[in-house]
C-alpha cells in the first residue's frame, strides 16, 4: 500500500473525572496459618480503599460477577514506623537489617489479592507482642519480586508496554499504638483495621474515533465513514520507572506523598501501542457512521505523566491505501497529563485529500548592468 500524508486530522482531549472511593469493610483470611511463639491473639487484618477503579483490562484479572472489582497479585509490606514507648529494650527500626529483632518487618512482600475491598493473602499473621512496635502497611501493583532493599527503604521496578497498570497505597493512623497488638488491646471493638488508600500513578489515555465533514459547512461525512483506523501508537514515552513503595523518614511518616513514588529509572524511551483486552495491538476498526456515537478504539494506553504526548495514528481507506499521521498532543491546562486522571482523546477522521503543489515561475526581471570599458 502506498503512504500518503492525510492532511486533515483532529484531535481533541477531554478530562474525565477522577475514579470516586468509598468506605469499605472486609474479609476473610484463609484458613492456613502462621505463627511465631510469642504472637498475640490479634490476626493482621486489611482492606482497600475503593478509590483505584480498576476498569482497565491491565488492572483486572476479574471473575463472572464482576469483571472490574479484582486487583490480582497485589504485593503487601507492614513495617514498623515507630516504638510505642512502653517498651524500653525495643531496639532501633531497621526493616531488613534486623538480626536483633524479627518484627521490623511484619509483612515482607506478601502475595495477596484485592477483591471489592477485601484483601486476603496466604496464612494468618498475627501483631507481635514481644515487641512494641506501631507499623504501616504498604500496597502496590501489579506484585514483583524485582525489588531493592535498604536498611529503611523498598523501591519496585518496571518496564511498562502501555498496558500496565501502576498503582500504590498506605494505611497508617495517629492513634496510639496503632497498628499493633497493643492498638487491638486497648480499643476494643472501637479499634479501626488499616484501609490501603490506593491510587493510580500513570496517566491513562482513551481513544474515540468519529467522522468529520469532507469539508467544513458540507454536511457530507461519506469520505470519512469509509476510512479504517489501523493503529494508535505513542512515540518517544518513557519505559523504565520505579515505585517507591516505602521509605522510613520523617517525609514519609507526615505525608504520603503520591507525586514522589513514581521516577525514571533512566531515560529510555519506545513506541507503544494502542492494545486490545487481551493486550494485542487492535484489529482494524471502522469509523463509525456520524448518527452514531463516538467509537472507542481499543482499551486504554498507560503512560508515565509529561507535558505532551506524540500520537502515530494510521488510517486506511477505501482503495486500500495507507494514510499516517504524527500528531503532538497537549492540553490547553497548565501541568500536563496527570497522574491518576483519565483522559478521552477524540480522533476525528476526515476523508483522504491528495496533496498537491503547483509552481509558477516568475519571469526574469531584465535590469541594466554595469558597463565595463576594456
Amino acid at each position: 500500500m502506498n503512504i500518503k500524508s492525510l492532511s486533515t486530522l483532529a484531535l481533541g482531549m477531554l478530562l474525565l473525572a477522577s475514579c470516586a472511593s468509598d468506605d469499605v469493610t472486609t474479609t476473610a483470611l484463609n484458613e492456613t496459618s502462621e505463627y511465631v511463639p510469642g504472637n498475640s491473639e490479634y490476626p493482621v487484618r486489611l482492606h482497600g480503599s475503593t478509590a483505584v477503579s480498576a476498569t482497565t483490562r491491565a488492572a483486572v484479572e476479574g471473575n463472572e460477577t464482576d469483571p472490574r472489582a479484582v486487583l490480582d497479585r497485589m504485593g503487601i509490606f507492614s513495617l514498623a514506623r515507630d516504638k510505642q514507648g512502653v517498651n524500653e529494650s525495643a531496639g532501633d527500626i531497621q526493616w531488613w537489617n534486623n538480626t536483633h529483632n524479627w518484627s521490623d518487618c511484619l509483612m515482607d512482600n506478601v502475595l495477596a489479592r484485592m477483591e471489592n475491598g477485601d484483601i486476603t493473602w496466604e496464612g494468618i499473621y498475627f501483631y507481635p507482642i514481644t515487641q512494641f512496635y506501631s507499623y504501616d502497611f504498604y500496597g502496590y501493583y501489579p506484585y514483583t519480586e524485582d525489588l531493592t532493599r535498604t536498611n529503611n527503604s523498598v523501591t519496585a521496578h518496571y518496564t511498562i508496554d502501555g498496558t500496565n497498570d501502576l498503582i500504590w497505597g498506605r494505611a497508617t493512623s495517629d492513634e496510639d499504638y496503632a497498628y499493633s497488638a497493643k492498638y487491638y488491646r486497648t480499643y476494643g471493638t472501637s479499634a479501626v483495621d488499616p484501609t490501603l488508600d490506593l491510587k493510580h500513578l500513570l496517566t491513562r489515555l482513551v481513544f474515540t474515533a468519529e467522522p468529520g465533514e469532507s469539508y467544513v459547512g458540507s454536511g457530507d461525512y461519506t469520505e470519512a465513514e469509509n476510512m479504517q483506523v489501523k493503529s494508535i501508537k505513542l512515540c518517544d514515552v518513557y519505559t523504565n520507572l520505579d515505585v517507591l513503595i516505602a521509605e522510613f523518614d520523617n517525609a514519609e511518616n507526615s505525608n504520603p506523598d503520591y507525586a514522589r513514588r513514581l521516577t525514571l529509572r533512566d531515560e529510555v524511551t519506545d513506541t507503544l501501542s494502542l492494545c486490545d483486552e487481551t493486550g494485542e495491538p487492535f484489529a482494524l476498526t471502522q469509523v463509525p457512521a456520524h448518527t452514531e456515537d463516538p467509537l472507542q478504539i481499543g482499551e486504554s494506553i498507560m503512560l508515565y505523566p509529561a507535558n505532551q504526548y506524540v500520537v502515530r495514528v494510521a488510517l486506511i481507506d477505501a482503495n486500500g491505501e495507507e494514510h499516517v499521521s504524527e500528531i503532538p498532543l497537549m492540553l490547553s491546562t497548565a501541568g500536563g497529563f496527570l497522574r491518576g486522571n483519565s483522559y478521552t482523546v477524540r480522533v476525528i477522521v476526515h476523508g483522504p485529500r491528495a496533496i498537491e503543489v503547483k509552481g509558477n515561475l516568475t519571469p526574469w526581471n531584465d535590469v541594466d548592468g554595469p558597463i565595463l570599458e576594456l
